[in-house]
Order: C-alpha cells, then structure tokens, then sequence
C-alpha cells in the first residue's frame, strides 16, 4: 500500500476545485449510490470523513476568533455594564463566523478526482448536478472550465440553448 494516498488528499493547491461544505451536501443529495463504482465510493467515503472533520473542527477555530472580534467590539476591558451584553454578540459573532466558515468555498483534491472524473462516474455526476441543482452546476461549470476543463455538460458548451429576456415572447 502506497503511503502517500491518504495524504495527497490533504495536499491542496489552486489548481483544485474549491466547493463549500453546503454545496458538497447538496452534491450528496443528487446522487444515487447505486450508479457509482467501488472507487468513486471510496473517494466519496474519503472525502466525507475530511468534511466530517471540518465540521469538527470549524467550530473549535472559530470560537476564538468571534472572542477576539468580541472583545475588539468592548474595547478589551472587562469592566462596567458591558459584559451583560458579551455574551449575546459573541454568540451572534460566533454564529457569523460558522457561517462563512461553511459556505466558504475551499479548494480540494477530492472535489477535482469526482468532477473532472473522465469515466461514466464523472459524467453521471455532472450530470445529475446539472440537471437537479442548475444554479450549482452553474458555478462548479465555470470554475472547472476555468481550471482548465473541458467536457460535453460543461455550460460553456451549450450553445444551442437560448433564454427568454422578456416575459412574453414578441410576435
């Protein structure tokens, strides 16, 4: 066993597809597990336990963080009446960081194997986010055409497709 595969996928440059942790569950939600191979399953598995791990560890980050802003907003001095009101901006700074901290988008190596995947896996997949989540594949459309991509689903392609710019159609 190679012992550099589980670490390459820790391994992360710019070059990957960077997808949030609300977008890659609502990858999850399109797919039917039966349609996939035991390898696309495995990088799936794989990629579900660093997402697991992130949201692990996201709150444990941010917890300082929205402290710090916190206190930044009291000025540093735990004297007079302001500490009646730490601890409810902290949970609303708190909160907002957990926030940005999930729907930031990320790049991964995991996210670029599943999209980009070449096999009817790849296609199956992009597939079903085109067709179930448009807005979605929209997105992950451009930043893998921008990565340097290039494949049949792409929305770049679609050249055949020609939307209404009024309400009703002129005659």
């Amino acid at each position: 066993m190679n012992p550099n595969y589980y670490t390459l996928y820790w391994l992360n440059s710019k070059l990957d597809v960077a997808v949030s942790q609300e977008q890659y569950a609502e990858i999850k939600e399109v797919l039917i597990d039966q349609y996939l191979s035991r390898e696309m399953m495995m990088n799936f598995k794989n990629l579900s336990r660093i997402v697991q791990n992130s949201n692990l560890y996201f709150p444990i980050f941010m917890a300082p963080i929205a402290s710090y802003v916190t206190f930044g907003l009291f000025g540093f001095n735990k004297t007079g009446g302001a500490n009646k009101a730490f601890m409810p901006i902290f949970v609303f700074n708190f909160f907002f960081a957990l926030w940005y901290a999930y729907t930031r988008p990320l790049p991964r190596r995991l996210y670029t194997k599943i999209l980009a995947d070449p096999t009817s896996d790849g296609q199956y997949i992009r597939t079903q986010i085109a067709t179930m989540k448009p807005g979605l594949w929209q997105i992950l459309s451009r930043e893998l055409y921008r990565k340097g991509y290039l494949f049949p689903e792409m929305n770049e392609f679609d050249e055949g497709t020609e939307f209404q710019k009024d309400f009703v159609p002129p005659y």
